[in-house]
């Protein structure tokens, strides 16, 4: 019986949360009726701490979710248990981004006692989007209305002062907005103009939808097909029906749905134990889109709407009921996806208004409070995905993207412009991408995937990225973010246009060619990122990562360090890769499916990864049965919180420091919290990139036991060679040798070798799949005799495989600090805790770039270098850098400066830095190769220097034909000086950024 229809002209969102629906800004799109105002809320409960500006003084308890009741049961819909801020205090929030130039504000509601209330107004800064520009002056409300001068202030803050005993549960801000009446409401700003695109250069996507709705998928019959796939169909013919008003597909569109809407809860249950919530999530995705774009069709059989509408609810109630995932964990995305969709699709039709209201309260606080600040927590201003590109592309980013579109579409509101997330994810797939090979960056449960630019449809790698990337660059299109062009490019060069040889396009998530004719933009301006040297720290993602360039032949190296927060996360931090022309610093393992052997048993674990074990006898690890001596994360993430709230998940903090001129890369991390505190008392690593084609790693390691066997682990893509004091391995074109300065006469045992590639105590654990990325071999490098405290210091260097050995290096000791050399670099490091000064001594005939690390940041230093002084100030990070210029023996002292001596504000300001251009020009030139590749890192086995030796104050080494670091690689040919005089020049451009990106996370030391 049908269900008389009204046009609802106010939407009354009346939730058992009383919360949450956000700005909605009016649509001027032709043809399209508006419903009239309606209230909506933007709910604060205090889960997030940074939508809390300044506590002074109060006390913030942030709120989470909780999966049980108070007797330990399961409850099949969480609570939230709300935070809560207590007085005494004046609280002042974070800016609330009405998500609309004229948001309409109109009153704030506050759940809890206090003294007064008060609130201020910003309008955008105008420089970038989602960024508030100077706020007025606080103003006291009396009743809770927003004064008329602040109604559409794009941007409110409010200020409570709360006294002894009071206390605030939540906070709302309500808005009056308007949601758009006519369907279609999602993904279509303006149909006519959708159609338009197919009369042009997207014609051939047009045809290739048509192909897919006109074939056989239209008169199958639908006991054929699961339940996926049903959906699936649904939705292209919804979209052929959308494009040319064809009857015949909305009718098929009508038979699919009456068919999945007569599925019970029951069915909905079984069915997610098969294919879990991320099938059931991509089923819903597809029908509330094939719902909304045939809904006038489907309105003149009402009776049959009103069956589908019913059998809608069904399916959404139990997507509700199955909510089990946290806001860092890729289900929660997918599988909640198709409720805000719902709650848009149903709103004021009449049919189920009661739980239209419902699924837009609950899809958007899942969107506001849960999403969205989770992604941006993540991505930070950097871009990033802790779980990967992988678990990102896959699970993740057409949902959340539909999600945002679907809602700006439907009622303008436009989380976009506030999303840092989507804004840095061009940069972060660009900056992911293996110049060698295209792969992507091999991290967490990532697989070795690679680009696409098939034109055939013969690799899929690539279209699901497409998906919604081509929506994503619209937006930042449309809102003017340059980071557009880097995503075209993304789309245009990286992955390619799919031109389909087989008629049409078919994936299990997504079909053929829609999303290109609803958001690409042939021809629109493109670029990659630039090619040069540049490093990016991820910061609040946990990694780092350092090119050399874009060509073919650069090196490339990353490096991990991360808080944890679950899903697809690794054990894994202090891994790092490097490529040049070829794999050849292995993140080995590969994810082949949740819950293998191979996944829980190595891939997932420390041992397969490129960082240190320390073996306790005993430790236990989740999932396995297996010591292999690794990282081990003990913080609950079962529930929903910010992981920086629970120290437990604080696992490691990192900072870098990116020197130009001469470019060098310095890493330090501690790892410390990433193992048992029963077992290590100190674990921390630094990791120094020095262009292009040195590293050096040094590791202190501190047990509680001096038997606890300490090993640092090395992955490769083939078998470990040895060559004297060094080893190499290959892969592709390119070669890494590695060679180990402390400990002296260490152990050295290497592992793999068929049969023994993924070995853990004896017993291999080979992948269902990947097995040829996976890696094949491992050093495990260890100190010759038990100690609690052990220092690793290890020189690696990339190569053509022509070359047959790498530079000599050797170390050096003075007092607290230990140094490799290798070439013209000197690099020191403390044993422990930090240098207050250093004094060496040093025979040399050439000027030496000399790095020493850990000193106290920004202190001001005398640098004596034999007859000359220079004053030099640390960074931010304690890293210390100058050029000593002084010939044959002699003492080179660091020292604190007085507070006499005239400081210089930078080291390009130095005089001394062009005279030495001038004056070493020719010690610092190398020959450059003609071939292109060879110029960037040439082979390196030959060295015409005379011995030099090298003594530390308390104590000597020796070494022979220590030559120019990188003879013949072009590091310091015309090019490059001419680069550098660029840089001195002021254009200390990286990537598009003013400076290189120096951060600290907590600056644990």
């Amino acid at each position: 019986m049908h269900v008389l229809k009204t046009r609802s002209t106010a939407l009354c969102l009346a939730s058992a949360l009383s919360l949450l629906f956000l700005s909605l800004p009016i649509l001027s799109v032709p043809g399209i009726a508006l419903a009239g105002p309606a209230n909506m809320s933007l709910h604060e409960y205090f889960v997030y701490r940074d939508k809390v500006q300044d506590l002074g003084g109060a006390k913030l308890e942030l709120g989470k979710w909780d999966y049980h009741d108070e007797n330990g049961h399961w409850i099949p819909v969480p609570r939230l248990l709300r935070g809560k801020i207590s007085g005494p205090g004046v609280v002042v929030s974070a800016p609330f981004n009405g998500f609309n130039p004229d948001p309409g504000w109109t009153r704030i509601v506050v759940h809890g006692t206090y003294n007064s209330l008060e609130v201020r107004g910003a309008e955008d800064d105008g420089s970038l989007r989602g960024k508030p520009g100077p706020f007025d002056a606080f103003v006291e409300m009396k009743d809770g209305s927003i004064p008329q001068n602040l109604a559409n202030a794009q941007y409110l803050s409010y200020r409570i002062n709360l006294g002894p005993g009071d206390q605030v549960q939540g906070i709302d801000l309500v808005m009056t907005r308007e949601i758009r009446d006519r369907h279609p409401r999602l993904l279509v700003d303006d149909l006519d103009s959708v159609r338009q695109r197919c009369m042009g250069a997207l014609s051939h996507q047009c045809e290739m939808n048509s192909a897919f709705a006109n074939s056989n998928h239209l008169t199958d019959p639908l006991s054929n097909y699961d339940d996926s796939k049903l959906a699936r169909v649904a939705k292209v013919m919804a979209f052929e029906y959308m494009m040319k008003g064809t009857k015949v597909h909305a009718d098929r569109v009508r038979a699919i749905l009456l068919e999945l809407a007569s599925r019970s809860r029951q069915h909905w249950k079984d069915l997610h134990d098969s294919i879990q919530d991320l099938g059931l999530g991509w089923i819903g995705l597809s029908w509330m889109l094939a719902l909304d774009w045939t809904w006038p069709a489907l309105e003149e059989t009402p009776g049959d709407l009103q069956k589908i509408v019913d059998g809608t609810v069904v399916f959404v109630d139990y997507l509700l009921e199955m909510y089990k995932h946290t806001d860092f964990n890729n289900h929660f995305y997918l599988g909640r996806s198709p409720v805000i969709l719902a709650g848009l699709v149903l709103f004021g039709e009449g049919y189920r208004d009661d739980k239209a209201g419902e699924y837009l309260d609950k899809g958007l606080d899942f969107l506001f409070n849960h999403e969205h600040p989770a992604l941006n927590s993540v991505a930070g201003g950097d871009g990033g995905w802790h779980e990967s590109l992988g678990y990102f592309d896959g699970e993740m980013g057409y949902p959340v993207f539909v999600d945002m579109d679907g809602l700006r579409t439907a009622s303008g509101l436009d989380f976009f412009q506030d999303s840092s997330f989507f804004r840095t994810l061009p940069y972060w797939y660009l900056s992911s991408t293996v110049p060698w090979d295209k792969t992507l960056v091999h991290w967490a449960d990532q697989g070795k995937d690679r680009w696409s630019k098939a034109l055939d449809g013969s690799e899929s790698e690539g279209k699901n990225t497409r998906d919604y990337m081509t929506g994503v660059v619209k937006n930042l299109r449309r809102l003017h973010y340059p980071e557009a062009e880097l995503g075209q490019y993304l789309l245009d060069d990286m992955i390619g246009t799919y031109y389909d040889s087989s008629g049409y396009a078919e994936s299990y998530y997504k079909v053929a060619h829609m999303n290109d004719v609803l958001f690409y933009e042939p021809g629109a301006p493109a670029r990659p990122l630039e090619d040069k040297p540049s490093s990016r720290l991820f910061e609040h993602l946990g990694e780092i990562i350092m090119r050399q360039g874009n060509s073919r032949s650069a090196p490339m190296a990353m490096f991990a360090c991360a808080d944890f927060r679950g899903g697809h996360q690794q054990s894994d931090n202090g891994h790092f890769s490097i490529w040049y022309k070829g794999y050849l610093a292995v993140d080995s393992g590969y994810y082949d499916h949740w819950g293998s052997d191979h996944h829980m048993n190595y891939a997932r674990r420390t041992i397969a990864h490129n960082t240190l074990t320390i073996t306790m006898p005993g430790e236990t690890f989740t999932n396995t049965s297996y010591n292999d001596g690794g990282q081990n994360f003990t913080c609950d993430t079962s529930y929903y919180n910010l992981p920086m709230e629970n120290t437990d998940c604080d696992a490691c903090d990192m900072t870098l420091t990116t020197n130009q001129d001469p470019y060098f890369d310095f890493i330090h991390a501690d790892l410390t919290k990433s193992y048992s505190s029963d077992k290590v008392d100190l674990v921390t690593r630094e990791f120094v990139w020095i262009r292009p084609d040195s590293f050096v790693v040094f590791d202190r390691v501190e047990s509680t036991d001096a038997d606890y066997k300490k090993r640092f682990l090395l992955h490769g893509q083939g078998q470990f060679n040895k060559s004297g004091d060094t080893y190499y391995v290959d892969d592709g074109q390119g070669r890494l040798f590695v060679e180990t300065l402390l400990p002296k006469a260490p152990e050295v045992v290497q592992i793999g070798g068929a049969g023994h590639e993924w070995e853990v105590d004896s017993v291999n654990y080979p992948p269902s799949r990947g097995q040829e990325f996976a890696g094949t071999h491992r050093l495990e490098i260890s100190p010759p005799a038990p100690s609690r405290f052990d220092l690793f210091l290890h020189v690696m260097q990339v190569s053509d495989q022509s070359a047959s050995s790498m530079e000599p290096s050797t170390s050096m000791e003075a007092g607290n600090a230990v140094a490799a050399l290798a070439g013209d670099w000197l690099v020191w490091f403390a044993k422990k805790d930090r240098l207050s000064s250093l004094e060496y001594e040093i025979e040399w005939h050439k000027a030496q770039h000399v790095i020493v690390g850990d000193m106290e940041p920004l202190g001001v230093y005398v640098v004596e270098t034999g007859k000359a002084r220079q004053v030099k100030r640390a960074d931010q990070n304690g890293v210390l850098y100058f050029l000593d210029k002084e010939n044959g023996k002699h003492v080179v002292r660091i020292g604190p400066a007085g507070g006499e001596v005239e400081i210089p504000e930078t080291r390009e300001a130095d005089a001394w830095l062009e005279q030495e251009k001038e004056e070493n020009a020719d010690a610092l030139n190398s020959e450059q190769s003609a071939d292109a590749d060879a110029a960037k890192i040439p082979d390196t086995g030959g060295n015409t220097e005379e011995p030099a030796a090298i003594s530390g104050l308390n104590g000597s080494c020796g070494c022979a034909s220590f030559g120019s670091h990188g003879n013949g690689s072009g590091m310091f040919s015309l090019p490059w000086l001419l680069f550098l005089l660029s840089l001195v020049a002021g254009k200390n451009r990286l990537l598009g950024r003013t400076a290189p990106k120096h951060g600290a996370k907590r600056g644990r030391r």
